[in-house]
């Protein structure tokens, strides 16, 4: 399993070993107006020798974008996925579009 491009082990029984499923990270306001659709899912890998889980939500993308290193010299670009403007020496877009790396 890869889930944040890193090899998943077990933190209790070292295992690599995981059967993967999506789940959904109910609340209970939205359960209560009947828009569970609505919340976010993760992703959740059960090691396949003890069992335990391991849950994974998508990145905060501002994190991303605050922490991604700066791309020297490179001007304000449309991001070709999303059309938002990244700005100057700014290296990721927070749609999750990188910039290609400049010499």
């Amino acid at each position: 399993m890869d889930a944040t491009s890193r090899k998943l082990r077990c933190s209790h029984c070292a295992c690599e070993d995981f059967n993967h499923r999506r789940a959904q990270l109910n609340t209970a306001l939205a359960t209560f107006l009947g828009l569970d659709a609505h919340n976010q899912s993760a992703d959740v890998y059960a090691c396949r020798r003890c069992g335990r889980l391991e849950w994974f939500v998508p990145p905060d993308d501002q994190y991303l974008v605050a922490t991604a290193p700066a791309a020297k010299g490179a001007p304000a670009v449309e991001c070709p996925k999303c059309n938002m403007i990244v700005k100057r020496e700014v290296s990721r877009c927070t749609c999750g579009w990188t910039r290609p790396a400049t010499r």
